[in-house]
């Protein structure tokens, strides 16, 4: 229960003109409780979860894996600080408490002292058959010690709540303050259902072909595809410079078709269809990509939009990078459903359908 005081020191406390602290130190003890409880909960979470993301980032790879990675770290740092936050708030809580239970203390035994006092004086007074004026006059000396002695405590007690627990409540809303914030813009702006927020093209993890992309698709896979570029920039530069078309002196013969290859290793990379140590193989003849980590070759295979399309010709083509034993990917960007229909049914008479990569 919350320390009150007895009617007789509550009165002699407002003849002196001092004030008892209204706040339930019991009240503050159990919400300090409940703020330690929440702390658990959040610790709980992360204990319970970190190993499932650790166990992601190790079974899977890829730019998106990668993604997910750092992303998994700040919300761990964003957690750690809202755990602190949440225990800060217990702390200053609990020191409230305290606080107030101490000054309460102090203000009950500086009541119940100058209470003695008043009952000696008048049991000497009434020994001695002193008059009431006397005892008057003696008590005034005590009341005015002992509003004094209230007010310097309640003054302690201020002080003490605004040089440590305001500075306190300070930190701890820094740090909801920089949760929120990495939270919001986490949220922020983010449309349709897709992973990050972005309206990719539909897909399917590149197992199996998609219908034919919608000329607004086309445009946002365009942006998606310059956005990874414009944030990559030492990447997409390396992912240009194929050794197929590396010049005597050292240089690259980069041109559009260099540059469109490039952003689609990017995005394969970041849509973790690829590995994400990806890299443009060392000479010449050797594909379009290929991965240290795996030991395999990737070979390109854009298919021709224009009505000139023999699936034939593409077939042979496909087969000849398999028998080279590399790994394909047949990029249907531009087709048409047309085209699409005819290498699907071409990949199922061969076989080919869980071999191809199709992007995107």
């Amino acid at each position: 229960m919350t320390l009150t005081l007895p009617p007789d020191l509550a009165d002699l406390v407002a003849k002196a003109g001092g004030r008892w602290p209204q706040a339930d130190e019991d009240q503050l003890h159990d919400l300090s409780g409940k703020w330690t409880a929440m702390a658990g909960e959040l610790r709980s979470l992360k204990s319970g979860s970190s190993p499932a993301a650790q166990l992601v980032r190790t079974q899977n790879q890829g730019a998106s894996i990668d993604s997910f990675g750092s992303l998994w770290a700040q919300f761990e740092q964003q957690l750690d600080a809202s755990i602190a936050a949440v225990e800060g708030t217990a702390t200053a809580v609990r020191s409230m408490a305290s606080a107030v239970f101490a000054a309460k203390k102090a203000i009950a035994q500086g009541a119940a002292s100058v209470y003695g006092k008043i009952l000696e004086i008048r049991r000497l007074a009434g020994m001695s058959g002193g008059i009431i004026c006397a005892v008057g006059r003696l008590l005034l000396p005590l009341l005015r010690w002992l509003w004094k002695y209230i007010w310097q405590v309640l003054r302690w007690l201020l002080t003490w709540i605004w040089k440590g627990i305001v500075w306190l409540f300070r930190t701890i809303a820094g740090w909801i303050a920089g949760a929120y914030e990495w939270f919001r813009k986490l949220f922020k702006g983010k449309k349709g259902n897709q992973p990050g927020g972005k309206n990719k093209p539909p897909g399917h993890g590149g197992k199996k072909p998609h219908r034919e992309l919608t000329p607004q698709e086309r445009q946002e896979l365009d942006r998606h595809r310059n956005d990874l570029a414009a944030k990559d920039p030492q990447r997409y530069s390396d992912y240009q410079k194929d050794p197929d078309h590396r010049r005597r002196d050292g240089t690259y013969d980069i041109d559009d078709n260099a540059r469109a290859e490039a952003k689609t290793g990017l995005d394969l990379r970041e849509r973790g269809y690829l590995p994400s140590d990806l890299q443009r193989p060392q000479g010449r003849g050797q594909g379009d990509f290929y991965s240290p980590s795996t030991g395999k070759y990737y070979d390109l295979k854009e298919v021709d939009p224009s009505p000139n399309f023999n699936v034939n010709n593409f077939e042979n083509k496909i087969g000849n990078m398999f028998n080279k034993n590399r790994e394909v990917v047949v990029d249907l960007r531009n087709a048409p459903q047309s085209h699409i229909n005819q290498i699907q049914q071409m990949a199922a008479r061969r076989g080919w359908q869980n071999r191809i990569v199709w992007y995107p």
